[in-house]
This record gives C-alpha cells, structure tokens and sequence, in this order.
C-alpha cells in the first residue's frame, strides 16, 4: 500500500507559485497575500499541486518574527523550488521588477525547470483591478 501511494505520488507534478509581494505599503503585501492564495485555492481545486511560498511565509510573519524581505527566504524558497517540476508566475503589476520573483525564474532556467506564466484575470474574472 505505501509502495503504492509512493509511486503515485512520484508521478504528479509539483508547481512553486511566484508572485511579488515586497511593497512599502503593508496592506499592498496583505492584498498580494490574499490574491496568491486565492489562485493557490483555485488552481489546487483543479487539480494541481501548488506550494505557495507567500502563503506560507507570510502565516510565519503574521505569528512570529520572520522577516518579509526574499534575502529572508531566498535560501528556503530555492529548496522548495528545487523539489518542483514547474514554476507557476502570477503576473501581476510589479511582477517583472520583482527581486524575488526574477531570482526565482533564473533559478528555474538554471536547472530546466518549466516555467508558465498565469493571467490573474483569467484565473480569477471576478477581480477587477490588481495591485
């Protein structure tokens, strides 16, 4: 049975969600929290398997003393990239000066990891405006 479940497990396919989150507003990192982990909701729901490092590291912040910046996290986010098969990109306005989300797509072409670039207003019409 675990054999099973094993070989299962080796089969699917792991996705790392990217999305910039530094602003020097904090509600602006709130609202980026929210809306990644509304498409990590979806996009779970459909099927795939997402690890959302915003999610993550920013339920750490809100409990705890962990810092916000991606020098913070860098290390950490480039395990859990490493461990996945595709980099999932939210474009969103500031997702090409991101400084994290640009080390993530050069790690990813680093070590030929497939990356996909989404739409948040495809994946989620009912937003109207982005920031």
């Amino acid at each position: 049975m675990q054999r099973l479940l094993y070989e299962r497990l080796q089969m699917k396919t792991l996705c790392y969600l990217a999305v910039p989150f530094t602003h020097s507003e904090k509600w602006v990192q709130h609202l980026r929290f929210l809306l990644v982990t509304a498409v990590g909701d979806k996009l779970t729901r459909q099927g795939f398997d997402i690890f959302s490092p915003i999610t993550e590291s920013y339920m750490y912040q809100t409990v705890g003393t962990s810092g916000g910046t991606f020098e913070t996290w860098k290390e950490h986010d480039f395990l859990m990239l490493s461990k996945c098969d595709k980099l999932l990109v939210l474009k969103i306005p500031g997702w090409r000066q991101s400084i994290g989300v640009t080390a993530e797509i050069k790690f990813a072409e680093d070590h030929q990891i497939i990356i996909e670039y989404l739409d948040v207003k495809e994946l989620l019409p009912e937003i109207k405006e982005v920031i």
